[in-house]
């Protein structure tokens, strides 16, 4: 699958988070996402349209492709014979990291200072279990497809790829 027709049919399955996809689909709408955040930046700075930071126009590129990102990746997944849901090991982290925040946003309200050990755990917390998250996804999804033995499918469906090179 080249890169044209990967980014077509991502979008063409925008919101399907079934099925499954082959590593070269998803992998060609990961450069895809990252080259157009890239490239709406620049345009940002040149423009001038950063508001708090944050460019407008790859703003709204990242809310149009994140949709399509995690059904590709959820269909990814499938192909590797393992649930979609997996991409939810990031948000594991998230969940505690605001907790932590919230704890520390308390301390200053009642007019305590901040410990630094639970500044620093804070911190820690986050980039180790929020990478370690990122990091196993993408391990499964640069992994081979999984078919059961004999067979062309697995428990998510049947593998597409002899059918995606008869019709290109």
């Amino acid at each position: 699958m080249n890169f044209r027709v990967a980014i077509i049919k991502c979008f063409m399955l925008y919101a399907v988070f079934s099925g499954r996809a082959k590593r070269s689909e998803y992998w060609w709408f990961v450069l895809f996402s990252i080259l157009g955040q890239i490239f709406l930046g620049i345009i940002d700075a040149m423009l001038g349209l950063i508001v708090n930071g944050q460019g407008i126009l790859s703003s709204i590129f990242g809310l149009f492709v994140i949709i399509p990102g995690l059904a590709v990746c959820s269909r990814r997944l499938h192909d590797t014979n393992r649930s979609g849901w997996l991409q939810g090991l990031f948000i594991i982290p998230l969940v505690g990291f605001f907790f932590m925040i919230r704890k520390i946003i308390e301390y200053e309200n009642k007019g305590f200072e901040v410990p630094t050990w639970e500044a620093l755990l804070t911190f820690l917390f986050l980039i180790l279990f929020l990478g370690c998250g990122i990091l196993v996804n993408i391990i499964f999804c640069a992994q081979n497809s999984i078919n059961n033995p004999g067979k062309s499918s697995n428990k998510y469906g049947e593998d597409t790829f002899w059918k995606e090179i008869i019709d290109e």
